[in-house]
């Protein structure tokens, strides 16, 4: 019924959401009107934040899927939450591909 998905399409699939979020954070930021340099300041930090929330996502996922959701939900709050984090992790995301390649 459901097709497997290849080993082509999940990186594609990857960096498409990494894309999406990076995007989302953006717009949000052109939306607003106003980018202080502080707000760079912010990206940089939740890059770093949100490379660590992802270490954390997949070492639950791999060892405790249940509480992975726990991470996951955190994860998509503070997407909707800050327009830095969801530049930080779209950013994060897109490390993580381009270090995988």
């Amino acid at each position: 019924m459901f097709r497997k998905i290849t080993n082509h399409a999940g990186p594609l699939l990857f960096g498409f959401v990494a894309a999406l979020i990076l995007a989302s954070g953006v717009a949000r930021f052109i939306r607003s009107g106003l980018f202080r340099p502080l707000d760079a300041i912010y990206c940089a930090v939740a890059f770093v934040f949100a490379a660590l929330l992802l270490l954390v996502l997949d070492y639950t996922f791999h060892h405790a899927r249940l509480v992975s959701i726990l991470v996951a939900v955190f994860l998509l709050a503070w997407i909707f939450r800050s327009p830095a984090f969801a530049v930080g992790l779209g950013a994060a995301m897109g490390a993580v591909l381009f270090r995988q390649r």
